[in-house]
């Protein structure tokens, strides 16, 4: 697995585990919150619009610059993050899989599991 597909992992992670809390209700973010790097601020940007495209997440409105008003979870978000899914032969919830990519402590296999999980959702609950 390539060193952009596991940083594209750990940031779905991150913003996944900021909005969940929150469950439907609306937050505002703005991706300079969350990364220190030019390079971390765009992933953060695609990351979000590609979350937001699949329907894992709603906004209101994004103000550019990074910047998104009335972010939550859809309703496909939280049946996702309420799957079980195959993290490395054990079964995981993903909510607990969310934390762990997000702080980076999975091996590339992982990783692999965890965003495969996260498109298997997305694809399943189309159904």
């Amino acid at each position: 697995m390539s060193e952009r597909y596991k940083a594209q992992s750990a940031m779905i992670g991150k913003i996944l585990e900021i909005l969940e809390p929150h469950g439907i209700e609306p937050i505002s973010m703005n991706g300079r919150e969350y990364t220190d790097s030019k390079e971390g601020f765009g992933l953060f940007i695609n990351c979000m619009n590609w979350l937001i495209a699949e329907e894992i997440i709603r906004v209101h409105s994004c103000r550019g610059d990074g910047r998104w008003v009335g972010c939550h979870l859809t309703a496909k978000g939280m049946h996702l993050l309420g799957r079980q899914v195959d993290i490395g032969g054990e079964m995981v919830p993903m909510r607990s899989a969310v934390k762990e990519a997000q702080h980076g402590s999975w091996d590339h296999a992982m990783l692999g599991d965890f965003l495969g999980g996260v498109f298997a959702g997305a694809i399943k609950s189309l159904s």
